[in-house]
């Protein structure tokens, strides 16, 4: 550098130019965690669902899509710019519920794009994103049945998706003196659970509400259908990461953050919620002014 300051302002701008190629290098030697895993690679993981429409689920191609998987896809590029790869293979591993957080810890996946809600427990096995979705739990029932609220559901058959909020919160629901006689019955994922319902096995399909409305919107007989109930729950779901890993962090929160302040957003979400007929909440118009971070 002394040279180049000693040969005049030309060759000093002509150094400044050429530093962040030196910075990068110098990062490149020093990458840990995911990012080093991905360098190293050539490629990142991205944990998907089945049937978590519009979030992420599998398209008629067995292709995964969702507002969660775009959001994700945002990320991987972001991790391209500042590896500085031109290529990054992308690859998907559909995941169950029950099975997202040990995928995730033991690096199967790198990125958890889909329904998951930030809780403490879950934050002492993994990191999270910024939030990307407010949402709140509510019931999946068939309009003949005269499920309209909680409850309606005393006493008959209450199903849920193993390993989420919604299992924890509604088989307390059923351990109350109120609800004595109600059962809890678990599914793999929510296609189980929407087949459930309609073949008569349950009464009422709980999960958050988004989730809800786009079963509903791919049901056969969906006017037979109603998405009921005062919210049970209020959550945040949010991009699961490994712990312990904060220079992969400061790339997904950053990506996030460039796109909840961009227009753009708007963009994303009329996507995947407008066919759904759900307007965007004052809740997600308030998280995104939050998520946006200022860089």
């Amino acid at each position: 550098m002394k040279s180049c300051i000693s040969h005049g302002s030309s060759l000093v701008a002509a150094c400044l130019i050429g530093l962040p190629i030196f910075v990068n290098a110098a990062q490149a030697e020093d990458l840990t965690g995911t990012l080093k895993k991905i360098k190293d690679s050539g490629a990142i993981t991205l944990g998907t669902r089945e049937s978590s429409v519009p979030f992420s689920y599998l398209d008629a191609q067995h292709n995964s899509v969702g507002y969660s998987v775009d959001l994700c896809l945002r990320v991987v590029e972001r991790v391209k710019q500042t590896l500085g790869l031109p290529v990054l293979q992308v690859h998907y591993v559909t995941v169950a519920p029950a099975a997202r957080i040990p995928l995730l810890t033991n690096g199967t996946i790198d990125l958890e794009c889909s329904t998951t809600s930030i809780t403490l427990a879950r934050m002492r096995q993994v990191a999270f994103s910024v939030p990307t979705f407010v949402v709140g739990a509510r019931i999946l029932a068939e309009t003949a049945s005269g499920v309209k609220d909680w409850d309606d559901l005393r006493g008959r058959v209450i199903g849920v998706a193993q390993g989420t909020n919604g299992e924890k919160t509604v088989k307390a629901l059923a351990g109350t003196p109120a609800f004595a006689g109600t059962r809890v019955l678990t599914f793999a994922d929510h296609g189980a659970g929407l087949l459930s319902l309609q073949t008569g096995r349950i009464d009422g399909y709980v999960t958050d509400d988004i989730v809800l409305a786009g079963l509903r919107s791919k049901a056969r007989d969906k006017d037979q259908l109603v998405v009921t109930g005062k919210p049970l729950t209020f959550e945040t779901f949010a991009i699961g990461l490994r712990r312990g890993d904060p220079d992969f962090q400061l790339v997904v929160d950053g990506a996030l953050a460039d796109l909840f302040r961009s227009p753009e957003i708007d963009v994303v979400y009329e996507k995947w919620f407008s066919p759904l007929g759900v307007p965007m909440s004052d809740a997600n118009t308030m998280m995104y002014k939050i998520g946006g971070i200022l860089p």
